[in-house]
């Protein structure tokens, strides 16, 4: 555990210069554990949370009520996610990462199966002499059987982001909008793959592709500010999205966008910022987009060689 606390006995009795030497070595030696407890917990806090949102997600704490899974639904949802799970994402990468303030990659994956209960799964079966006989030791067991596969698969979810979801570098010029760009076309075609969007949620959906950098700044990109933001916005929905023929309720409403079937082949599975009902929708669009994009291939081919 991160949580101790440091006591120190007066010892023998010494000299001055004895006396002195001890207290600045105390104090080093309580520095230094200072330290390692913060480094520590820079990783470990992050990491229960993301734990428990997981566990929360499948119903394994039922009894704490609605208010719980409300919470953790926050937690992990734009945007709101933005200031929570994604920024406790961002400091298990850095912990992992190193650059001697960090735990490492080898003590983070520890920690990480440590705090999924998998530590006796991840790991091979021993043999061990009882009583002369000499068996298989299975790894130990939980309370609930059924928790180790819900645990397993959050495990490795988890892994896939942090290892694959790294934060991206900062711009080189002020104009520079590369890294706003490629944010907001993942944002936008995830949330079309889930389902057609007007032009006011599309914007919504978009918005947890600006970084807390940005926010700062005043706007999105450079000196135009939210005229900036504006003007990509709409040029990635044209890029990805088309407008939905409505037909005869086209008067009825708003016009919806939707993804194009040329975006399809660009759908993330593992993508954090959906949850898993979401991709269940998710994929059964791609899944129809990818046919729809075949087949206007196949005819294309067809025409060709006509």
């Amino acid at each position: 555990s991160s949580n101790f606390r440091v006591v120190w006995s007066s010892g023998p009795e010494c000299s001055s210069p004895e006396a002195q030497l001890r207290k600045s070595r105390s104090r080093m030696l309580s520095a230094l554990l200072s330290s390692t407890k913060v480094v520590h917990s820079l990783c470990d806090h992050p990491l229960r949370c993301i734990a428990a949102s997981q566990q929360i997600d499948h119903h394994m704490w039922a009894k704490n009520g609605g208010s719980t899974a409300g919470m953790a639904l926050n937690y992990g949802s734009v945007p709101l996610c933005r200031s929570l799970r994604d920024l406790d994402l961002t400091m298990v990468q850095l912990s992992a990462a190193g650059f001697n303030v960090g735990l490492g990659a080898r003590r983070v994956f520890s920690l990480l199966t440590n705090r999924f209960s998998l530590d006796g799964y991840l790991c091979d079966p021993d043999r061990r002499s009882n009583f002369g006989r000499v068996g298989w030791v299975k790894p130990p067991r939980m309370q609930e059987p059924d928790h180790a596969e819900l645990l397993a698969e959050s495990f490795f979810t988890t892994l896939c982001v942090i290892v694959s979801d790294l934060p991206a570098p900062p711009p080189t010029a002020s104009d520079d909008d590369s890294v706003l760009r490629r944010n907001l076309k993942r944002e936008l075609l995830h949330a079309l793959a889930v389902e057609p969007k007007s032009h006011s949620e599309a914007m919504s959906a978009a918005s947890a592709a600006v970084s807390r950098r940005d926010e700062s700044d005043g706007g999105a990109v450079g000196s135009g500010g939210a005229s900036s933001f504006r003007a990509v916005f709409t040029e990635v929905l044209q890029s990805i999205g088309q407008q939905r023929n409505q037909g005869s309720r086209a008067s009825s409403g708003p016009p919806m966008f939707e993804l194009r079937p040329e975006g399809s082949h660009e759908y993330d599975p593992s993508f954090y910022h959906l949850r898993k009902t979401e991709h269940q929708h998710a994929m059964d669009n791609i899944a129809r987009l990818r046919r729809r994009k075949l087949g206007a291939s196949s005819k294309g081919g067809e025409g060709a060689s006509i």
